[in-house]
């Protein structure tokens, strides 16, 4: 699944090129994940943890199917 998502990611860095704010980028991840039919959380705030100690919190850009970070 991470290989997928990555060639997404790939698939429109090669559409667009280079210079976009990132928020477009998002945006435009986003539409490609919901259209390759992904579960995704979007800006969602989750918990840094070593050894079952909280290290402190993180906004990842996205989270896919509960188990691949996307930033």
């Amino acid at each position: 699944m991470s290989y997928k998502i990555i060639g997404i990611a790939f698939d429109l860095y090669n559409e667009v090129g280079f210079g976009m704010n990132e928020k477009y980028y998002q945006r435009l991840l986003d539409f490609e994940l919901k259209r390759n039919h992904y579960n995704f959380e979007k800006e969602k705030l989750i918990n840094l943890k070593y050894k079952d100690q909280i290290l402190g919190k993180y906004f990842a850009d996205f989270i896919a199917e509960d188990k691949i970070l996307v930033n």
